[in-house]
């Protein structure tokens, strides 16, 4: 069902920069270890869930 048409014309996503890859990593690294000590960081888990951008999926 194709219901919707895609605004970008299949166009990928624009890569991160630098910064945006350091951060992203250095808040899933803190996200896993405070996780390992049964922890949970609010901050940490919005920006992990920012950081996330799901592959567009093949139809």
């Amino acid at each position: 069902m194709r219901h919707l048409t895609s605004i970008t014309k299949g166009a990928a996503p624009a890569r991160a920069a630098v910064w945006q890859d350091i951060t992203c990593t250095v808040a899933f690294f803190l996200e896993d270890l405070l996780g390992s000590f049964g922890g949970q960081s609010p901050l940490l888990v919005f920006i992990g869930d920012k950081c996330h951008i799901p592959d567009p999926e093949d139809d």
